[in-house]
């Protein structure tokens, strides 16, 4: 399963990866591993990176908890999700997925652009 969705959040936040590692008390090092598909060990550094990353949604924050390991996301956003509710969550984890690819795609494309036009 594709684990690179803290990245593509933190890039589309437009942060970058030593003020995101800072903000949330972690090593550049192990935000890297994170966001390659490492899991966080405490809930509330998931949540406070979703904070920063200005994840608001209930339901994205709880599919990215779930896709992460994790039961909640702490603090307002413990929801204490049912095996319905997860199941049901992993299946809209797909559109997440596929959004986060396509904001990798045009970040490829302008980085492209930008080489072409030196």
């Amino acid at each position: 399963m594709n684990r690179t969705v803290l990245r593509d959040l933190r890039i589309r936040a437009g942060i970058r990866a030593c003020d995101a590692s800072e903000y949330v008390g972690i090593s550049p090092k192990t935000l890297n591993k994170w966001e390659h598909g490492g899991v966080p060990r405490h809930s509330g550094q998931l949540a406070a990176l979703l904070d920063y990353y200005n994840v608001s949604d209930d339901e994205k924050r709880g599919v990215i908890c779930c896709l992460y390991g994790g039961d909640d996301i702490g603090g307002e956003h413990n929801t204490g999700l049912s095996v319905e509710a997860k199941i049901g969550m992993e299946k809209r984890l797909d559109s997440i997925i596929n959004y986060c690819n396509e904001i990798k795609a045009l970040i490829g494309a302008e980085r492209g652009g930008e080489k072409g036009g030196e």
